[in-house]
This record gives structure tokens, sequence and C-alpha cells, in this order.
């Protein structure tokens, strides 16, 4: 059969999302002689989309990386395909939670992006991985730059899947409540539950807190519950533990330990250690100590949330756990130590300031 036939069949089967046909096909084609380097490159493309969209984000880095090497060296490929692996070696980066990998390989993808004649699907899946980096990293004000980009395109295009998610990261970057409403009420009716989801926590955490605490709180119970009913006992730990940083910050103590008893159950039953739940879940645990005037506990617990962060290079993150070891050592009267800490936080919030420079 010929080659150019199969290969369209693989972008076919990927498009239609059915990754394991794809990998046979595309393991068929490798073993054929009489391909050319371009059908070679097109095949490398295709094959780390299914890695990546099956989870495989360890073997999609290395091939990526393997051949970007080659290729820096000689370039013998397009900008919009160079553009393009550079895009998916960011993503695999992001899945690995490896945030500061994951916004070099964004950058050089914009970069290239820069050069093409049009801002097209490419150019704005770039600007909206680079903006939601961003927005990991702390560097809010260009993920908001980068998002707005991309979504004028997605609205361009009524891409209304992508518009919805450029909504929700870019009320992230901005605080504005309204595209909060905009992304839930898109994403409900796209029948989106999971990002429906995400959505109605972040909404309750950051808006609905501020009104009316207990209320926040029965809100983000009903979200856990929805998470954890849908196989994501990660998100469901996460939220549990917004719940109990909610219940902290009103001097709840009562109810801050019943949240953070759940949070811990859920814990328990993660059949991956997800590194982002992890980290706040022991945020909030040393908070909760701090205010229990557990102080030890207190430490312990804030140095592995900032463990955690600093592997995924979230440096706002890892300062803001830190503080909390700070004051654990301020009120235990260990002055020096808190100083050391505190110093520790300041230098990691001073590298945010690269995020500025973009």
């Amino acid at each position: 059969m010929e080659a150019g036939f199969q290969i369209e069949m693989t972008r076919v089967y990927v498009e239609m999302a059915d990754y394991n046909h794809a990998l046979e096909l595309i393991d068929e084609l490798d073993r054929r002689e009489d391909l050319l380097d371009h059908q070679r490159i097109e095949l490398l493309v295709q094959r780390t989309e299914c890695l990546i969209q099956t989870k495989k984000y360890e073997v999609a880095n290395g091939l990526l990386v393997h051949m970007l090497n080659k290729q820096l060296a000689q370039q013998t490929i397009d900008d919009q395909t160079f553009c393009d692996l550079f895009n998916k070696l960011g993503t695999a980066h992001f899945f690995l939670r490896d945030f500061e990998k994951a916004f070099s390989a964004y950058e050089q993808a914009y970069r290239i992006s820069q050069k093409l004649h049009e801002y097209g699907l490419i150019s704005a899946k770039v600007s909206y991985n680079l903006g939601i980096t961003c927005n990991q990293l702390g560097y809010k004000d260009d993920a908001t730059r980068y998002l707005e980009k991309a979504y004028l395109f997605f609205d361009s295009i009524s891409d209304m899947n992508r518009v919805a998610q450029t909504l929700f990261e870019l009320a992230i970057a901005s605080g504005n409540p309204s595209q909060l409403v905009q992304a839930r009420s898109l994403f409900e009716s796209l029948n989106m539950v999971h990002q429906a989801n995400r959505v109605k926590q972040h909404y309750a955490f950051h808006i609905q807190s501020r009104q009316d605490y207990k209320k926040a709180v029965d809100e983000l119970y009903m979200v856990a519950t929805e998470f954890e009913q849908i196989g994501d006992v990660g998100m469901s730990v996460y939220t549990y533990s917004r719940a109990t940083m909610v219940c902290l910050e009103y001097d709840d103590l009562e109810q801050a330990s019943e949240c953070l008893n759940e949070a811990t159950l859920r814990e328990q039953k993660m059949a991956n250690k997800e590194n982002y739940p992890l980290a706040y879940y022991f945020r909030a645990r040393s908070k909760y100590f701090l205010c229990n005037e557990q102080y030890e506990n207190c430490i312990l617990d804030s140095r592995k949330s900032a463990e955690i962060y600093g592997i995924m290079g979230m440096d706002y993150e890892s300062a803001d756990s830190l503080q909390l070891a700070a004051e654990a050592f301020r009120r235990k009267g260990d002055y020096q130590e808190a100083f050391e800490v505190s110093q520790k936080s300041y230098d990691r919030i001073k590298k945010l300031s690269r995020g500025n420079q973009v």
C-alpha cells in the first residue's frame, strides 16, 4: 500500500483518538525502507502526539529531545513542524510537572511561531500553552497577554471547547469573576463535568469564601465528592484541602479539622501520588498544625510542600509554603532559623522576576 495513504490513515486515527491503532500503523510504517525524510518526520509528530495522549510522557520527551537536538544543529524541517515539535515537548514537560522546562520549550515554540506567515491554530495552541504555564509559575501578567491572543483566535473559529478553557485560565490570571461565570456556563453546556468542577472549585475558594465562607465550604465539599465520583481522587484531595484553608482563614478550627480528615482519607486512597494535589495538601496540613501550635509538624509539612512545588518549578508556591515554617520558628522563639527560612523563601520569589522579561 502506498506510504502516503497509510500516513494519512495515521492522521485519521489520531483525529479519532484511536491512538493504539495509530501507533500500530506508525510502527509498521517505520519499518519501511522507502520512506522519505519528511514522511519519517511526519510519523514522529504523529507518534509523539499518540504518546502524549496516552500519558507516556517520558517516552515522548526522549523522542522529541533527540529529534530537536538534531534539528537545532541543522534544521531540515519547516518552521511550522519545528514549532509543533517544541510545543509537544513543552506539553510532555507540563504533564511531567516540570513547569520550568515546559516554559522553556513553549517559549521556543512561541519564538518560532512569530516567523509563521499567519497566526493560525498551531500559533494559538502555543500561546495558550505558554499562558497556562505562566499561570503555574506565577507570571500572571504574561499569562494574560498570551491567553488573550489565544482566546481571540479560538473565538474567531468558534472552537467553544478551547474558548471555555482559555476563559478559565484567563480568570485564574486576572481574577476576573465574570470570566469564571462564562467559563462555567460553557463547560456545563458542553457537558465537560471535570472542567466545570474546576471552575466551581476556583469560584468557591476565591470569590464565594469572601462572602459566606460556610457556603463556600459546602460548595467545595460537593465539588470534592463530584471529583471522586468521576475517578479523580487527586482533585478531591486538593478540593478538601482548599476547604481546610478557607476554614483556617476564618479561625474555624473544628470545621478545618473535619475538612483535613476528609482530605487525608482520600490522600490514602490515591493510587498515583500526584505532585500537584499533594503539595497543596501538605501546605493545608502545615497551616492547620501552625494554628494548633504543633510547630514541629508544621515545619515538617511546610518543607514537604515547598520541596514538591520546587521540583515542579513553582517557586512562588514553594516560597509561600516555606513561610509557614518561618512563622512556626518565630512562634517558637527560634528567630535565627526563622530568618534563614524566610531568606530561602525570598530567594525563590526573586526568580519570578524573570517571568516579566519574556
